[in-house]
């Protein structure tokens, strides 16, 4: 799989972060997702899957098999990340569709270092750079995440715990 990343500290976001994501941690998940093998849109309910595959034995848990872990907040909030390393307090989110879910994806990872104790310092959107709406037509989608997590989060991310995100995008 084609992928490309960067950080909140890097182009074309430019972030002051004092905190920059872990670099073995970023080469790690970025060698997860050159490993997956999916050709088309149509394959795209793999990639979680096989993303699991490639870092289960580094510490990720995968919600899907261990949803306690990934649940950041209390119970009764129902929300989880796809992933999550607890020891290196890193959150996964994996958007596969809707841009307007990069802002929930966001909120996320902010509310996890909001938490009593912080349970995310960093955290991970993997999102396509484009996508195929139910309609067939194609929109391009890396742009826009980078426009609006850059209107919404440039004052908020330093007032919270959380240090840095890394944005892999993926294309076919």
């Amino acid at each position: 799989m084609i992928y490309e990343s960067r950080t909140l500290g890097e182009s074309p976001f430019d972030f002051d972060i004092s905190w920059p994501f872990p670099e073995g941690q970023r080469k790690l998940l970025e060698a997860a997702v050159t490993k997956i093998k999916i050709e088309s849109a149509s394959q795209i309910d793999k990639f979680e899957e096989s993303f699991n595959e490639e870092i289960a034995q580094h510490g990720y848990m995968w919600d899907k098999k261990d949803k306690s872990t990934c649940s950041l907040w209390r119970p009764d909030f129902r929300m989880s990340v796809d992933f999550y390393n607890a020891k290196e307090k890193i959150a996964v989110e994996i958007e596969k569709t809707e841009v307007k879910r990069i802002i929930h994806d966001v909120l996320k990872l902010v509310n996890g270092s909001l938490t009593f104790v912080p349970k995310v310092r960093y955290g991970v959107i993997i999102h396509p750079h484009t996508y195929k709406r139910t309609s067939g037509k194609e929109s391009v989608f890396a742009s826009r995440v980078v426009s609006e997590v850059s209107f919404y989060f440039r004052r908020l991310i330093g007032n919270t715990l959380l240090n840095d995100v890394l944005f892999i995008v993926y294309n076919f």
